[in-house]
């Protein structure tokens, strides 16, 4: 028959037990990080604007905000015309 464990012995192989499982995930941790990293080092660049491409969605932006059309054709034209330009340049736009 093996002798019981108590006080001190015990406490201490409690505690030693308790904590092994931690020491496992900081282990894991660094891996995690490393992944985390590289996966934002891998997101796609998509461009940026110009600067006359960029002058010219604000100025479009400016005026159909101020809404100076004469008629409603004329407004339907105008953003017509914008959204043909923006074409091939949706994602410059929202970044």
């Amino acid at each position: 028959m093996a002798p019981k464990a108590r006080g001190r012995k015990l406490l201490k192989k409690e505690k030693r037990d308790e904590f092994a499982p931690v020491e496992e995930h900081r282990e894991e941790l660094p891996q995690q990080e490393q992944n985390e990293g590289g996966s934002s080092n891998q997101q796609m660049f998509y461009g940026v604007l110009d600067r006359d491409e960029l002058e010219y969605f604000k100025q479009a932006e400016a005026t159909l905000g101020m809404d100076a059309f004469e008629s409603r054709e004329e407004k339907v034209q105008f953003v017509t015309s914008v959204i043909e330009e923006a074409r091939g340049k949706e994602l410059k736009l929202v970044t």
